[in-house]
């Protein structure tokens, strides 16, 4: 019995041994499918740049049977993307034909690997995880050695995105500051399903992601702000295919009291809108946070060319025998808007 007891114990400590190293694979080791916790994307994704003399190659050995290669002596041939993401590996095959003197640059830090080796497709060639959460700058090229080098794939977490530049940013990104509060506008964007908002307090970032995944809204109130300090603010956009380069930048300069405004809250927001037409007259409409984004909305697409020519505000307090009165806003009118939000405090009787 005594017997039978330790046996079954080593093999207990043996099973908890094996799943403990089989957790996560490592450099050198051949993955043929992402990790839990990662996505793969392939080699000819739309936002991956090769440039220099780059051709495809098609074998069964490679992720999804293709993979892009070089093959010039000069150097000159290099890779390069963006991604938005903590953690990347690039995924090829290991040869003995290919370099051993890779440079992968992040953010303008140099990092080193080799592709030379016993053959072997699907290879994690190079890792890097802990990176900030925010959008990082990926080149690759060959220093020296063989010829040939390749990428077959590239991993990063499965949160990340990659930076189209083929997809259009959101435009006429403005910033206005107040008391401990910088508000955001833009422009909607044709076919994103969300927007991105980023803020550094350095001109030209690295940019911190301040909002996620901001929908159906072309706006964004950051009250995480200290007065008296700058803030850089970029906006990106989300699409099906991945996320946009950022808009251009803004910058302002919050400045007041000190004290902090409360977030809005949505159940009870309201705002004046105050409209200057292009005659001098300005029209003033007090609205819930809805109608004020139904206005923002309608705005925004009639600037893109594809909403209506005009918006109607309805007003059942008008003096006079009427029991209804409609305002119709000419969108070609309008010279500027602005928003004064506050918010209806709840007094205890």
């Amino acid at each position: 019995m005594r017997k039978l007891t330790v046996t079954m114990l080593m093999v207990l400590i043996a099973s908890v041994a094996w799943v403990f190293t089989a957790s996560a694979a490592s450099v050198g080791e051949q993955l043929l499918q992402p990790e839990e916790g990662w996505k793969r994307i392939d080699s000819n994704h739309e936002s991956l740049d090769y440039v220099g003399s780059w051709r495809e190659f098609n074998h069964s050995g490679n992720y999804n049977r293709s993979k892009m290669y070089s093959n010039s002596s000069n150097n000159t041939d290099y890779i390069k993307f963006q991604f938005n993401g903590t953690s990347l590996r690039i995924i090829s095959e290991r040869w003995s034909t290919y370099s051993d003197n890779i440079q992968i640059s992040i953010d303008g830090e140099n990092y080193s690997y080799s592709q030379y080796g016993s053959n072997q497709y699907q290879t994690i060639l190079f890792e890097k995880q802990d990176l900030s959460d925010n959008v990082h700058t990926v080149e690759i090229k060959r220093l020296s050695g063989k010829s040939y080098f390749s990428l077959d794939a590239i991993d990063i977490d499965e949160n990340g995105t990659m930076i189209d530049n083929t997809l259009e940013p959101p435009a006429n990104l403005s910033a206005t500051a107040s008391d401990s509060r910088v508000d955001l506008i833009w422009d909607s964007v044709t076919e994103a399903n969300s927007y991105n908002v980023y803020r550094s307090t350095t001109q030209g970032g690295p940019y911190s992601l301040l909002a996620p995944s901001v929908t159906d809204v072309t706006y964004y109130s950051d009250a995480s702000v200290v007065n008296d300090t700058t803030y850089y603010y970029v906006v990106s956009a989300s699409y099906d295919e991945g996320e946009s380069p950022y808009s251009v930048e803004v910058s302002a300069t919050p400045q007041g009291t000190g004290e902090p405004v409360d977030p809005i809250d949505p159940s009870n927001g309201r705002a004046i809108l105050t409209i200057t037409m292009l005659n001098g007259k300005q029209l003033e409409y007090d609205l819930s946070s809805e109608e004020v984004d139904s206005f923002l909305a309608w705005y925004n697409t009639t600037a893109q060319g594809n909403g209506l020519g005009y918006y109607s505000f309805s007003d059942n307090s008008s003096d006079g025998p009427f029991t209804n009165r409609t305002d119709y806003i000419v969108f070609d009118k309008i010279l500027m808007f602005e928003l004064d939000e506050y918010v209806l405090l709840q007094v205890a009787s």
